[in-house]
């Protein structure tokens, strides 16, 4: 193992006994053969772990708590807000957008439109049907004709508004 990763392992797991008995040994090992990283473990012993294992159980004073039960009672009954406040909480969270994010999505929807209700305006429309029946109607027109080049015609409306 490396210094580094040694090191990492003595602060996090090693020094608290989570360390698996295998990564327990290659420290070990690692500490026996490495000053630095003995002298390293020894420090964050003096420095980390002595003043929490010597420290003193201390006890609060009783205002203390007294004070603490306060503020847990008086936070305890929300304040009713007015419908004004309510309303004016509600203007200012809906339109706190960004102007840019808000003319992105409108030129989004603006265009969106245009493209569909460019689709099914008058002219449109007709050309899409134009578009969708005039290969079946020509087929149909040539066999109308039996090959010789004449064209009957059907004199249908339908196919006089189509071809």
């Amino acid at each position: 193992m490396n210094c580094k990763k040694v090191r990492d392992l003595i602060f996090c797991d090693y020094t608290d006994n989570e360390a698996t008995p295998k990564v327990k040994s290659k420290v070990e090992e690692h500490l026996k053969i490495c000053p630095a990283c003995r002298q390293f473990q020894e420090d964050l012993q003096k420095a980390g772990v002595l003043p929490f294992t010597q420290a003193q159980n201390i006890q609060p004073p009783e205002y203390l708590w007294y004070r603490i039960k306060e503020t847990i009672v008086s936070k305890k009954e929300p304040q009713r807000l007015s419908i004004f406040t309510q309303l004016d909480s509600l203007r200012y969270r809906l339109l706190s957008f960004p102007k840019p994010a808000i003319l992105a999505s409108l030129t989004v929807i603006v265009i969106f439109f245009v493209l569909f209700l460019s689709r099914f305006s008058p002219g449109g429309e007709a050309k899409y049907v134009k578009d969708y029946f005039r290969g079946p109607v020509e087929f149909l027109a040539s066999l109308n004709n039996n090959g010789n080049g004449v064209d009957n015609g059907f004199g249908s409306i339908t196919e006089t508004y189509l071809l």
